[in-house]
Parts: structure tokens; C-alpha cells; sequence
């Protein structure tokens, strides 16, 4: 499949231009293959694993449950829900506080 470039840029003497491309049909016939609301999903998890949303709000944007976008997410990337390093310590030190009781 041939990479899609989203500007090029050209030079005019010295003065740097920029030309822009519209490959939006493109993405349309990449993602079409891959089902109903493909970019709707592919947005909501490049934003959750950019760690800008929640999973709740990443499922919700991609008009999803929650069994429903975890399972799209690891079909596509093979990790479903990250698990935050920070909170798994903090979940063992809760752990820990507990069984010493």
C-alpha cells in the first residue's frame, strides 16, 4: 500500500512554499474496508492512547461500549485498556495497606 504524504514543499528561489493535498477520498477507500465508523473509532483511540481521554470518553466517541471498543482496540493494535503504571503502584500499596490490617 503506497505511504499518503499530507503536504510537499517546494522551493521558489529562496522562499520556501507549501503545497496542501486533500487525500480525504483517500482515507475514505482505506478506511471503508475496515467497517462502519472506522475513522470515528481510529480518532477515539489515537486519543486515548495519546493519553488526551478516557477510555469511557474514547468508547463514547467512537459510538462504542465498553467490551465493544476494547475488543476493536486490541483487533487493531493488540493492546486493549493500558493500564497506567501509576496506578497499578498505587493499587498494590493499597493492596499491601490492606492484608496488613
Amino acid at each position: 500500500m503506497p505511504t499518503i504524504a499530507f503536504s510537499s514543499e517546494s522551493y521558489i528561489g529562496t522562499v520556501k512554499t507549501q503545497e496542501r493535498y486533500n487525500f480525504k477520498a483517500h482515507f475514505d477507500d482505506i478506511l471503508e474496508p475496515i467497517g462502519s465508523g472506522a475513522a470515528e473509532f481510529f480518532l477515539a483511540a489515537s486519543l486515548y492512547y495519546a493519553h488526551k481521554v478516557s477510555f469511557e470518553a474514547a468508547a463514547a466517541l467512537a459510538e462504542l461500549s465498553f467490551d465493544e471498543f476494547h475488543y476493536r482496540l486490541k483487533e487493531h493494535f493488540k493492546i486493549g485498556y493500558i493500564f497506567d503504571d501509576e496506578s497499578i503502584l498505587e493499587d498494590i500499596e493499597t493492596i499491601k495497606k490492606l492484608v496488613s490490617k
